[in-house]
């Protein structure tokens, strides 16, 4: 029955407000007072080094569906960012599987799965590269193409046991007032729609900027 909660009436206008927040010209930005976290988070240490430094200037969190083209998009330019700005930028994802995707929800269940083994990330780029295909058999070869144990994977996808993590992250998504994907929140600030690498750079820059200030 707690999967039915995604289907509420309120939430089926995420779908539409997904496609209709990329037209906007300009980033949409809002300013959000409260507390943002994620369970994982990478950074760029070297290729295929996904670890962290103990501190760093600027958090994106990402909030996303692994079948959202748009997502998709975003998915080498916040890699691209993380390079660019490696050892000051990090990234964290949210899961929120909209209701019209037939695969997202059990896609963000892989995710999370992964998570596991600490191989998350690699799985993580697999799922947006191959989003026409996001069937249970095709994360299970994508799995054992990230590296991760395979008989490991299988059962915790098949078991549904992450059905609730998932859940609970949709439901920050929307405490946090979250309308479409994909959105980002780069520490306090929220913008909404596929976001160019310029829009990250603008305001990553300045979040930087105002930190070398205030020091």
């Amino acid at each position: 029955m707690n999967k039915i909660i995604y289907i509420g009436v309120a939430l089926i206008l995420v779908g539409l407000v997904s496609f209709a927040l990329i037209f906007n010209g300009s980033p949409s930005v809002r300013y959000v007072n409260t507390s943002i976290s994620a369970s994982v988070y990478a950074c760029y240490s070297g290729e295929g080094d996904f670890s962290c430094p103990p501190e760093v200037n600027v958090t994106i969190i990402e909030v996303a569906d692994f079948q959202c083209p748009y997502c998709g998009s975003d998915e080498p330019i916040v890699w691209n960012i993380l390079k660019e700005y490696a050892g000051k930028v990090r990234l964290g994802f949210i899961n929120f599987p909209l209701p019209e995707h037939q695969y997202s929800e059990k896609a963000a269940e892989a995710f999370e799965c992964a998570v596991d083994q600490g191989k998350e990330w690699r799985l993580y780029s697999l799922m947006f590269q191959n989003q026409g295909d996001l069937s249970v058999s095709s994360l299970k070869s994508y799995a054992v193409q990230a590296g991760l144990n395979s008989t490991l994977f299988n059962n915790c996808l098949d078991s549904g046991v992450k059905a609730g993590v998932v859940q609970q992250q949709f439901n920050e998504g929307v405490r946090l007032g979250v309308r479409g994907t994909p959105t980002f929140f780069i520490n306090n600030q929220m913008l909404e729609g596929y976001q160019s690498q310029s829009s990250f750079e603008n305001i990553i820059n300045r979040v930087l900027n105002q930190a070398s200030n205030s020091s």
